[in-house]
This record gives structure tokens, C-alpha cells and sequence, in this order.
């Protein structure tokens, strides 16, 4: 885990700017338990990451000090479901009203969802009925090297549409979804 601090905060504005990247295009997936740590020095440092295009994401959600008053109060765009709810999903009533909860609750408060850990046709099913904005997992691929992941692409006739089942206009869940 890397802490992020106004000083980085400076060299990350600079680095966007100088190598000409778009900060709407940069994604900060933040632990919950670093934002319970200092949450006031991280809310305000959030903000100013937000201001500037950055999306903050709330990664691992459900596993650590979920809290609605953390979803109410903290600057995030995108809340990500750990895999440990998806793992018995397929299987279980349970872990699929669990993750319906919580994609409703990210709907409701114009957050983005991520589902991680979607290894089968089954799971990724369970995502799309819960209106799901996107999904990682083995399902769709390993993990593997950017400069890899650059060469597929190359090489590749597929369409960057064609890696996510539906690329949403987020916040706003899909037509619908609600």
C-alpha cells in the first residue's frame, strides 16, 4: 500500500501534465482501513483528487470498516465489491443478496460498481441481473505484464467494447437498472 500525501499529490499533477495524460483517465483504488486511518487529512486530499478528474475507488468494500456514513461522507466514484463475495456466488442465496445490497446501495448513491473475482459464466450472470457497472476476475483473463497486455492488443481483432460485457456512462446505472 502507498500513502499518498499533498507532496505526492504535487508530483501526480505533474506527472499527469507532463507526460500529457488525462486525469478523468487515472483510477486511485484506496483500501478502506487507509481511510479510516486519517480520514480527515484523506477526505481532503480525496477532494483535490476528485477536483482535478481523478476517480477515487473504495476497494475490497465489504471486507474491512464498511460503514454508510463512510459512503456518505468520503469523495469516491466507485465502490468494488471483493471477490470473497463472489467466490460462493453461483452456489449461494446468501452471497447473491449480499452483493444485490450492495450494487443497489452503490446505485442509490451514484457510485460506480465493480465486481471482483468473477471466475464463471454463472457469476458474471449474477452481476449483470444486479445492474453492475463492470467486472474483473479470471473469467475474462490472468493477470499478466503490461507489456503483454499491450502486444494482445496489437496483435488482437477484439474491440475494447468487447472486454467489458457493456461499457455504462457511469455514474448513472444502465437503462433499466432501476
Amino acid at each position: 500500500m502507498v500513502c499518498v500525501n499533498y507532496c505526492h499529490f504535487g508530483i501526480l499533477k505533474d506527472a499527469l501534465s507532463s507526460n500529457n495524460l488525462c486525469a478523468q483517465a487515472l483510477e486511485l483504488e484506496i483500501v478502506e482501513s487507509a481511510l479510516v486511518e486519517d480520514s480527515g487529512q484523506s477526505v481532503s486530499l480525496l477532494k483535490e483528487l476528485q477536483n482535478i478528474g481523478v476517480k477515487i475507488s473504495i476497494d475490497d468494500f465489504g471486507t474491512g470498516y464498511s460503514s454508510f456514513s463512510y459512503l456518505r461522507n468520503l469523495p469516491i466514484d466507485i465502490l468494488k465489491i471483493d471477490r470473497s463475495f463472489m467466490i460462493n456466488a453461483h452456489e449461494s442465496e446468501e452471497d447473491r443478496r449480499i452483493i444485490a445490497a450492495i450494487c443497489a446501495m452503490g446505485l442509490c448513491l451514484d457510485l460506480e460498481v465493480v465486481t471482483e473475482g468473477v471466475e464463471c459464466a454463472e457469476q458474471e450472470q449474477i452481476i449483470k441481473d444486479n445492474c453492475c457497472h463492470e467486472a474483473q476476475g479470471y473469467y475474462y483473463d490472468r493477470h499478466m505484464p503490461a507489456d503483454e497486455l499491450s502486444q494482445r492488443f496489437m496483435t488482437s481483432q477484439i474491440l475494447l467494447e468487447e472486454v467489458y460485457y457493456y461499457l455504462p456512462t457511469a455514474p448513472n446505472p444502465p437503462a433499466g437498472c432501476l
